[in-house]
């Protein structure tokens, strides 16, 4: 009687223990349907508090997960790892902004935009990975790049930008405090707008001697940094504000310029 009756207890603890993990993990996540073939993006991820999340495929109704709305994980204080699977082809604009604990984030091989500012703020993020299959995207030292233009979209703080790079886009390192120095190798031709916005701590950046445009701001609000270049002056392709670091204050505020610098 005892033994039937410790079994009993047995199975009923095994079932609260499986109750409580379905609540766990059966989190309400929210999706907006994109087209007629009920193909949805997930929205929000409402209450997750995992430290991993895989990005599901399908909704519990069947429908195809096809992207990431803007701002779907913007905030999240807990996710620390991303996968984003290979039935994904879109990341809106901050997406995965603001997450301040991620860390690592994989991209599927079907991945086929990633729009500005998909990571910007994120500043422990030190690991992101493309699937060797994606035909549009690669990761190379941590920076995500467009195969085609060799352009530079997204970095973090651990990312060394490769020496076959020819561009770095707009809003590519937005709000990465733990950049302090930067190496702009001499395959970069453009430094786009707010490439580097907010780096606050960023001291110094070291520019390539074939740089043909750097537009206005493109280290704005950088307020420590330095700029060094082998340039005698300003090319003529460089935009005027170009090295403004504060445009709060009447007159701005320039970085510094190292000109001649081997």
């Amino acid at each position: 009687m005892k033994i039937r009756i410790c079994a009993i207890v047995l199975i009923f603890l095994q079932l609260l223990i499986l109750i409580s993990c379905e609540q766990k993990t059966n989190y309400d996540f929210d999706y907006i349907i994109i087209n007629d073939n009920n193909e949805v993006y997930l929205q929000s991820i409402g209450d997750y508090q995992e430290k991993t999340l895989t990005i599901p495929s399908k909704t519990n109704d069947g429908n195809l997960v096809k992207g990431i709305s803007d701002e779907a994980f913007s905030g999240n204080m807990t996710i620390e790892k991303i996968i984003i699977p290979d039935s994904i082809k879109q990341l809106n604009t901050m997406a995965f902004s603001y997450c301040t604990n991620l860390k690592s984030v994989y991209i599927g091989a079907n991945v086929e935009i990633i729009c500005e500012l998909a990571f910007a703020y994120c500043n422990e993020l030190q690991e992101i990975i493309v699937d060797t299959n994606n035909e549009k995207y690669e990761s190379i030292n941590n920076c995500v790049i467009e195969k085609t233009s060799r352009k530079l979209i997204a970095g973090c703080r651990s990312s060394i930008i490769p020496d076959d790079v020819k561009i770095i886009d707009a809003n590519s390192f937005v709000g990465i405090q733990a950049l302090e120095t930067i190496d702009i190798p001499e395959s970069v031709i453009e430094i786009k707008t707010h490439a580097f916005l907010e780096c606050e701590n960023l001291k110094e950046i070291y520019l390539g001697k074939n740089i043909t445009l750097i537009s206005t701001a493109a280290f704005l609000y950088c307020y420590q940094l330095k700029i060094y270049t082998s340039y005698s002056d300003k090319p003529d392709g460089w935009e005027n504000e170009w090295n403004v670091i504060n445009a709060k204050t009447e007159p701005y505020i320039y970085a510094e310029v190292f000109w001649n610098t081997p």
